[in-house]
């Protein structure tokens, strides 16, 4: 369906109204142009959208009404304007862990051509593609739901016995409930789930003629209990007080992965909470850039499926044998759940396109706004050299994780930058960037320490601070655009207030069954299903200034988005990257397994060994981590300010010379002749020089 309006046309014709009785004509007469309010200033939010582009990026169209035709099948269906989801993409989350997201990352490419996970046809306009949530409800009932086992195969019984026991007692314990979803969704909900309740459970109760088959696979019933027991072994992040349907297996192959769901098999996104669909993202739009501009892209799609999914690997036999049974033998076959295996084999083998992806089971993965960023290309590079490196599948996942949430969070920080570079742009103030750095106190220095915890509290403050700034821009830029008398000023009426309620509502896409009352102040705009007056003024005679109706339209359009306040702190410890401490003693620190990840993500497969110069500030460049005392004097130059009187050029050097003991006790630096220290790449010995 094509889009009403062009992104790229010209705007230089936009009207400009410079009293409020000719721009609220403009807005509500309904003869000759009969738009409504809202349409009438979707090219006014356009131009401030191509503006916010050139410092934060090219994005694709965005999801909401301000430009989406009624009908379009992509998008936010609640068309309810979302900060977060503008720009930064709804799959962060405060609580995300880093196995996690390797596990959803995997499973968005399980869900596509094995070949070419990338293929391009399988995406949709905005190039977001799509994924098969497999709920594997047999293999994880077994696995994690299935107590008895033990005990069972303990009693002094015939195999046969065993067997006829255990049938019985697990499809007791396994009957899936009546009704389900029985909760639903509140009315006044704002999570969007991108069209994910379409991944509802298509089970149906467990019976025992579903469960044969296992009977003539394994034999006898210990052989049964020692697969069970081998495959719960590696299960990943397990916690007793998880409920079973929120345990993991490790991705030893495509039939060990499966989505996140409840006991009653509702799909849920509480740890796999998006992050792995941003890295496919990321990755696939590397690829398409790189494709374009070279035609010679890194196919990490491909060569992730190959090392994850493909190689043939005993501990996922069991999960096979279990899932799927045995093909070719009609007794021997599992045929709970066909329909996903059916659908899954299909997705893998066939470029299926997202017009065809049209099963209930198919959901239409996280939107992602941006076309291409420089971090697209080095969260690729880093997969690559990791990949390109002899590690085993366990150690590997590990690395995966680490460079996933290490390069999330530097996108994180370098678009908060950007935002914060929002209408500066041709004022002296652009040259003034807010500095990202992480300080890191290696050394055990009070001092450092002290400073480091400040800057992780700044670069916490971040998000807040940006996505304020960023609401307080797009409305400015609309309202500079449309009417600009209204900027800055103290006392605004009654009129002047309606006109801006028009334009906020406009400028972040409130859907008209959204009231706004200018004399209440709940943390959002609620819902209301009258056909009354949705815009309410303060009564005449009082006013408000320019900047406390800016304040109330932000505080309400950013409410949804708290779950992302801690989201720094939180990725930078999972990785290593913050030390453990509870509240204001956390500090940039570095654990061995991150050093040693950086030092196989650096070097790769290309360099044997590293100048630890070079290292430390390659560390700089990609990921703003300060550590030595030249990286320290690069951040404060950056910082545009001086160093504090106790923050002296020793206590880097201090710091650095920690680091590099650090190094020599991993074993992973050298000292050669020349008087330098050399970063060591602990499979040298395999590479080719």
């Amino acid at each position: 369906m094509p889009f009403p309006y062009d992104l790229t046309k010209n705007t230089d014709a936009l009207q400009c109204f410079s009293d409020v009785h000719s721009a609220l004509n403009f807005l509500n007469k309904s003869e000759p142009d009969r738009r409504s309010a809202q349409e009438k200033l979707i090219p006014y939010c356009l131009e401030a959208r191509a503006q916010e582009d050139k410092v934060l990026g090219q994005r694709y169209r965005t999801q909401y009404n301000i430009d989406a035709p009624k009908g379009s099948t992509s998008g936010n269906k609640t068309h309810v304007f979302n900060v977060e989801e503008e720009i930064f993409g709804t799959g962060f989350h405060m609580a995300q862990a880093k196995e996690m997201a390797v596990l959803e990352l995997l499973a968005m490419i399980a869900s596509q051509n094995k070949n070419d996970p990338f293929d391009r046809n399988q995406a949709d306009e905005l190039d977001t593609f799509t994924l098969l949530k497999m709920h594997r409800t047999l293999l994880r009932r077994i696995l994690f739901n299935n107590h008895f086992l033990s005990s069972i195969a303990q009693m002094q019984l015939t195999d046969e016995e065993k067997w006829s026991r255990w049938l019985e007692q697990f499809v007791k314990n396994n009957q899936l409930p009546e009704a389900k979803n029985s909760k639903g969704k509140k009315d006044d909900d704002d999570d969007d789930d991108d069209g994910e309740s379409g991944a509802a459970a298509q089970s149906k109760d467990i019976t025992e003629s579903d469960l044969k088959y296992l009977q003539g696979i394994f034999g006898s019933f210990a052989s049964f209990e020692k697969a069970v027991n081998l495959l719960r072994s590696w299960s990943i992040l397990n916690d007793n007080e998880r409920q079973w349907s929120f345990q993991f297996l490790f991705p030893f192959g495509v039939e060990s992965l499966y989505w996140e769901c409840t006991n009653e098999l509702d799909v849920k996104n509480n740890y796999m909470a998006g992050a792995g669909q941003i890295v496919f993202n990321m990755l696939a739009r590397s690829y398409f850039y790189r494709t374009d501009k070279s035609k010679d892209g890194i196919k990490l799609g491909q060569k992730l499926n190959d090392y994850f999914l493909e190689q043939v690997d005993a501990v996922n036999v069991y999960a096979q044998i279990i899932s799927k049974g045995k093909e070719g033998e009609e007794d021997k076959k599992c045929t709970y759940e066909i329909e996903e295996q059916e659908l899954l084999h299909k997705l893998r083998n066939e470029v299926v396109t997202c017009v065809e992806r049209s099963d209930s089971l198919v959901v239409r993965g996280r939107y992602f706004p941006y076309k291409h960023l420089p971090i697209f290309d080095q969260i690729s590079d880093d997969i690559a050299n990791a990949l390109s490196l002899p590690l085993n599948k366990q150690e590997q996942f590990l690395v995966l994780g680490t460079i996933c949430l290490l390069n999330l969070n530097v996108f994180l920080l370098e678009q908060q930058q950007k935002l914060l570079q929002l209408g500066k742009e041709d004022s002296e103030q652009a040259k003034d960037t807010t500095n990202i750095d992480m300080v890191l106190a290696i050394d055990n220095n009070s001092v450092l320490k002290k400073f480091s915890r400040a800057r992780l509290a700044e670069n916490e403050a971040l998000y807040r601070y940006s996505v304020k700034h960023y609401c307080e821009c797009r409305i400015r830029s609309i309202i500079k655009s449309f009417a600009p008398f209204l900027l800055d000023k103290t006392r605004i009426d009654h009129d002047e207030q309606e006109l801006f309620i028009q334009i906020a509502r406009s400028a972040f896409s409130i859907g008209e069954n959204r009231k706004i009352d200018l004399n209440f102040k709940e943390e959002k705009f609620l819902k209301d299903k009258t056909e009354s007056n949705q815009n309410i003024a303060l009564d005449n005679g009082v006013t408000m200034s320019y900047q406390e109706l800016v304040d109330f339209f932000t505080s309400k359009i950013s409410a949804r988005d708290y779950h992302m306040e801690r989201a720094h702190t939180n990725y930078c410890a999972d990785i290593g990257l913050v030390n453990k401490a509870e509240g204001a003693y956390r500090n940039y620190t570095m654990t061995d397994d991150l050093i040693r990840t950086l030092v196989i993500t650096v070097l790769g497969n290309k360099k044997a060994q590293m100048k630890a110069s070079e290292f430390l500030q390659i560390l700089y460049e990609r990921y703003y981590i300060v550590i030595g005392p030249l990286e320290g004097q690069q951040y404060f130059k950056n910082k545009k300010g001086h160093e504090p009187d106790y923050l002296d050029e020793k206590r880097f050097s201090d710091n650095r010379s920690a680091f590099i003991e650090r190094l020599r006790k991993l074993d992973l630096l050298i000292s050669l002749s020349d008087g330098y220290e050399y970063i060591k790449n602990p499979f040298a010995n395999s590479l080719n020089q």
